[in-house]
């Protein structure tokens, strides 16, 4: 007798797919009746609530109006629309680019890099700052043009200050017409 083996595909049956369906609808129009029932709720909610009580001044207090108000003009400003709000002297940059410690003297030998950590605010953007390193005697040793382009901009530059001359150092930072807008000054030795 011979044995045959064999797979014979059976129907599968619709009616798991139907209640999936089924329950997948009732589960989207019930959301949709639970947000309008929420809804009326709010919405009668808001409507129950009481009105704004009127508040009467004591006498004796005066009454501004517009009117009588005293006419504020404001002072006219030549300052520029760049604000320095942090200036620091560093010798390195951390990795959440805050400034590693603040500098008002550096060694030439141990620390040969200076960096200048700015932040800056501008009313118009995009704006410029620079940032103006001078040696001793006033020479200009670099000046780096920094984009300001956000609210609050954090910038930075640097010098290799290795092979320069001691003494009494300062970078400036100044817009793009030359207006300095701060200054810091620090001591190589």
């Amino acid at each position: 007798m011979v044995k045959i083996a064999g797979y014979v595909k059976q129907r599968e049956p619709k009616w798991p797919y139907f209640v999936i369906i089924v329950l997948l609808a009732l589960l989207f129009f019930g959301g949709l009746f639970s947000v309008s029932l929420l809804r009326e709720r709010w919405h009668g909610w808001l409507r129950s609530r009481p009105g704004p009580t009127e508040v009467t001044l004591p006498p004796t207090a005066p009454l501004v109006t517009p009117e009588a108000a005293p006419a504020v003009q404001p002072a006219p400003s030549a300052a520029s629309a760049i604000t320095v709000e942090v200036l620091v002297l560093t010798s390195a940059i951390t990795d959440n680019k805050r400034p590693a410690d603040d500098l008002t003297a550096v060694a030439i030998k141990e620390t040969p890099t200076v960096y200048c950590y700015t932040r800056v605010s501008s009313r118009d953007l995009p704006d410029e700052i620079t940032h103006v390193w001078l040696a001793p005697g006033g020479k200009t040793i670099a000046g780096i043009k920094l984009d300001v382009n956000s609210r609050p901009s954090i910038s930075w530059s640097y010098i290799n200050i290795s092979g320069q001359r001691a003494g009494q150092w300062q970078v400036r930072v100044e817009t793009k017409d030359g207006t300095v807008l701060a200054k810091k000054d620090f001591t190589v030795y």
